[in-house]
């Protein structure tokens, strides 16, 4: 279960994530290489603003965070090391590949609903080094209800 907790927060490894990557919120593409981590909190929290009223900088935050390469990557390789670890195979990101980061907004007030989808391909290597056996897409996905993002504060969300 996806746990979120505005004192876990670690905005400079999100900027430095968002800098070398591609988000597209409702469909817009904000390039972190242009506009950097600002500019992605911005479209996401324009986005909230409109379903809510009201400022949505922290949600914005956090949803950019649980999207990020740093924590998405990580869940993804977790699940693709539960099925193919071994010790004929090496598993390694292949970060080129990878797809923007997505996050769409429905809704409005506490019937919003946010959806995050994160792409990352991992190549499993043949751990004497003599091939690539095969490409593994893993996606990250995750629904955050509007309610759970109005309450956002200091305690953990469940």
């Amino acid at each position: 279960e996806l746990q979120l907790s505005l004192s876990k927060l670690d905005c400079r490894q999100d900027e430095k994530d968002i800098n070398r990557d591609t988000l597209e919120v409702n469909g817009l593409e904000v390039k972190g290489a242009e506009g950097g981590y600002h500019a992605a909190v911005r479209a996401i929290a324009k986005v909230l603003d409109r379903g809510t009223g009201r400022g949505c900088s922290e949600a914005a935050q956090m949803l950019l965070s649980v999207l990020n390469r740093t924590t998405s990557g990580f869940m993804a390789f977790e699940e693709v090391l539960k099925l193919l670890e071994s010790d004929v195979v090496v598993i390694s990101p292949e970060s080129a590949a990878a797809r923007p980061l997505e996050l769409s907004i429905v809704g409005k007030t506490s019937a919003l609903t946010a959806l995050g989808r994160a792409h990352t391909r991992y190549g499993v290597h043949r751990a004497d080094a003599s091939g690539q056996l095969l490409s593994v897409d893993a996606f990250v996905c995750f629904r955050v209800e509007g309610e759970k993002l109005q309450r956002l504060d200091k305690e953990e969300l469940e």
